[in-house]
């Protein structure tokens, strides 16, 4: 807040700038005219005049309404807002002032009018400025054994938005791979090294500066400066094989170059005899050849060529080289089932079948297929995990090695166990003291099974919870008058098989049996109270009296 004088000692104006809104762009500011007096007075007639010095703010007329009544000298409270508006500025890149001038007449104090004003401004900051561009088709020359000369054209130096200040010249040596600074200049096109070094690999980056940001880079070619001397490189690693044709191999030689006479070659020869013979160029410090015969004698030998932007100059052959080439295995491994797991309480059930077999001369690793997925191990043995119950499996072990896949194993065959069948009711009928139950077995399918299990249910109600059966025959105490289902099923080393069920009621003179998929109410003739029925389980129900 910006507070005029109060010449007739009883009251004042005063100015305050409020940002509302703020982009890159633009700003929005409020001016506020406000009144601060001695003591209490109220709004007369009035008259405001805004003016500025740069055309900011323009008014002419009336106040808003106010009325101050704190009677203390200069009280907080006597102050009051009694103008305000809100304009829009667009920004530039250099800054500016807003201002305003300010002026009241009409204000009774007492039963006098008098005159006051007030000026204020506001600084509005610089625009932001962008991203300064990369320059464009920057290339690197070579001299001579220590200068390099640096071309390129600047995009946009002078632009308002994104001006150039100064260009950073940096230069990285591929030898060691640190960047650094070499320059910082003015706004030029061109610039001339002269510390390179001999037999060296040289990128410059060029990036235009600011005062706000650093620019994109722009990445010049690779400059090799021409080496004093070639040496002589030193193969430092076996031929390592890929797979290829069985009749043929692909070879891969790695070499070193010594470190203590900094040489960059631009290239290396790589020459090989054997039953073929042949010579190729790299680039990189290894080669791959490719369609050399199997289980043949071969030498290598590698050079080194160094140019820069000079003459090429050729080093001496490294020392040779002899290596064998290897073929794929040649016979076949024998494979035996070592044990299985089976997982039958735990959702989905799965089996995990062990196996091993015999090493194989020359392989690197076998490929086991036929489990629900293919694998491969170095080992002699692995577990198939997620074999699927019920699912027969044919399972093949192939020895492989760099080459390629030798002859598989002879297929074992494996069916993973499922949990039991449905076990069968063979009757279920009413005692003089209770229910008598009798069950026929159920199929293992791959598992022994090692109970049976048995419920009986009164319609909601949990007459007997499951109980392992000690045998497939016997009585169960029940009340009479009720109807009863038999609940029966088979557990193996898999999991649960499913229920067989059966209803009957012990009421005296008939039964409830299910046939054709229904429940049917059967009269039976009683002896002694005991019903002579059984009911038997098959394709239909059927009662037998």
């Amino acid at each position: 807040m910006i507070w005029g004088n109060s010449n007739n000692g009883s009251w004042r104006l005063g100015v305050d700038f409020i940002v509302t809104q703020e982009t890159d762009t633009y700003i929005d500011i409020r001016a506020e005219l406000w009144i601060w007096t001695k003591y209490a007075t109220w709004e007369r007639t009035n008259s405001l005049t805004v003016g500025t010095i740069d055309g900011s703010w323009s008014y002419s007329g009336s106040t808003y309404g106010f009325s101050v009544t704190t009677n203390r000298a200069w009280s907080e409270n006597n102050r009051a807002r009694i103008w305000d508006s809100t304009k829009r500025f667009d920004k530039n890149y250099d800054g500016f002032n807003v201002n305003i001038n300010a002026s009241l007449t009409g204000v009774n104090y007492p039963n006098t009018r008098f005159r006051e004003s007030v000026s204020g401004s506001m600084w509005v900051g610089r625009k932001n400025i962008g991203v300064p561009d990369a320059p464009r088709n920057l290339h690197a020359t070579w001299i001579n054994d220590n200068t390099i000369t640096l071309n390129w054209q600047n995009t946009n130096p002078y632009s308002q938005s994104n001006p150039y200040q100064t260009i950073s010249v940096t230069v990285v040596d591929e030898n060691n791979g640190n960047w650094y600074e070499i320059a910082a200049i003015g706004i030029d096109e061109s610039y001339t090294w002269r510390n390179a070094e001999v037999d060296r690999s040289y990128i410059f980056a060029v990036r235009p500066v600011n005062r706000q940001h650093s620019g994109d880079v722009a990445y010049s070619n690779t400059v090799k400066t021409r080496p004093s001397a070639t040496s002589q490189p030193v193969i430092t690693s076996s031929v390592s094989e890929t797979i290829g044709d069985p009749s043929t191999v692909n070879a891969k030689l790695i070499w070193g170059y010594p470190s203590n006479r900094n040489l960059v070659p631009s290239s290396y020869n790589v020459s090989w005899t054997g039953p073929t013979s042949g010579q190729t160029t790299s680039s990189t410090r290894e080669a791959t050849i490719i369609g050399l015969k199997s289980d043949s004698d071969y030498e290598f030998k590698v050079n080194a060529v160094s140019t820069g932007d000079g003459t090429p100059l050729t080093g001496p052959w490294s020392l040779p080289t002899k290596y064998k080439t290897s073929s794929v295995p040649k016979t076949a491994p024998a494979v035996s089932i070592t044990g299985t797991l089976i997982h039958g309480l735990i959702e989905p059930r799965n089996t995990i079948l062990s196996l091993s077999w015999t090493s194989v001369a020359s392989a690197t690793a076998y490929r086991v297929v036929g489990g629900e997925s293919e694998m491969e191990t170095s080992a002699t043995s692995c577990d198939l995990a997620g074999l699927l119950p019920g699912k027969s499996y044919s399972i093949k072990v192939f020895p492989i090695n760099d080459i390629g896949t030798g002859p598989s194993s002879s297929p074992v065959i494996f069916v993973a166990p499922d949990i039991p069948s449905m076990p069968v009711i063979s009757s279920f009928y009413p005692t003089a003291t209770g229910l008598r139950i009798s069950i026929s077995a159920a199929l293992p399918n791959g598992s022994n099974i090692f109970r049976y299990e048995y419920m009986i249910t009164a319609g909601e109600q949990i007459v007997t919870p499951w109980t392992r059966m000690l045998a497939t025959s016997f009585d169960a105490p029940v009340s009479t008058g009720r109807v009863y289902r038999l609940h029966v099923r088979a557990v193996n080393s898999v999991g649960t098989g499913p229920e067989a069920t059966m209803d009957s009621d012990q009421s005296g003179g008939y039964v409830w049996i299910m046939k054709n998929g229904s429940l049917v109410k059967k009269n039976i003739v009683t002896v002694a109270g005991i019903a002579p029925v059984r009911v038997y389980r098959d394709k239909n129900w059927t009662l037998t009296v």
